[in-house]
């Protein structure tokens, strides 16, 4: 949780560990939390970032019960989660990767100094370039980064993208969230409209 992920989500608090993607098969997913999510803590402990995350599951035997804490939507829920075994999600995770290999049309969104194009090969909008010097570029987006998402909006088109961005300004926000996907993996990323 970065600043401006917490900016673009409205929420003060920049600790816990935002969930990118609860995986179909999942664990996570089975006892209902979903991407988008910040989890806070697990067992009752707080969860200060994703690493801290990590560490707390890694230390408990798979098949456990933990009850996991999120905030959703402005408050607080509860699941319990079954844990599985982290090799087996690591295997299904690099299986549903792909690539893009055609290359469209370009549009910009000038308000974030982004070029995108279709993604023609799945979900979502391919980054195409990324002015210099932008609040795209000092996030750390670059082309060939796929956004499936902006605010809680899915995105399958320039005019979708935009459509986000008007409607996280329209609500007071100082920054917007876009659900990136790379080759590092599905990650959030806050991109604010201006830097003080």
């Amino acid at each position: 949780m970065t600043a401006d992920i917490a900016a673009s989500l409205g929420v003060e608090e920049t600790s816990g560990a935002l969930v990118s993607d609860a995986q179909e098969s999942g664990p996570a997913a089975a006892a209902g939390i979903e991407s988008g999510d910040i989890i806070t803590a697990v067992d009752g402990t707080t969860v200060k970032d994703p690493k801290e995350l990590s560490q707390k599951i890694a230390g408990l035997e798979p098949d456990r019960s933990v009850k996991v804490s999120v905030l959703r939507d402005g408050s607080t829920r509860d699941f319990d989660v079954t844990l599985g075994n982290l090799n087996e999600l690591d295997q299904q995770t690099a299986a549903t990767a792909s690539e893009p290999d055609a290359t469209p049309e370009p549009a910009s969104v000038d308000s974030l100094g982004l070029t995108l194009e279709p993604n023609l090969n799945g979900d979502g909008v391919t980054v195409a370039g990324v002015a210099d010097d932008s609040p795209a570029s000092e996030t750390g987006l670059s082309a060939g980064d796929i956004i499936l998402s902006v605010g809680d909006r899915t995105v399958a088109s320039v005019d979708d993208v935009q459509e986000g961005i008007d409607a996280a300004k329209e609500s007071g926000r100082e920054a917007v969230l876009l659900k990136v996907q790379s080759e590092r993996g599905t990650r959030f990323v806050g991109v604010p409209f201006e830097r003080g």
